[in-house]
């Protein structure tokens, strides 16, 4: 659901940050650019997990060729 955002371009995005913003305000104050900045980061910190993933796999397979 969250990650569904993250999907999305422009005009729509920024209308599912606002109705994610208005459903999570039922827990307390929240700006829509904290939610935009959260997803931001969020996608970033999964293109960093899939390199080093990517990187550990690439240096094993090296390091099996060369065994």
């Amino acid at each position: 659901m969250i990650t569904s955002i993250d999907n999305k371009h422009g005009k729509q995005k920024g209308i599912l940050i606002n109705n994610k913003k208005t459903h999570l305000s039922f827990y307390g104050k929240i700006q829509g650019k904290n939610l935009f900045y959260w997803f931001q980061n969020h996608k970033a910190k999964d293109r960093q997990k899939l390199r080093r993933k990517l990187t550990n796999q690439l240096q094993l397979q090296q390091q099996q060729q060369v065994d």
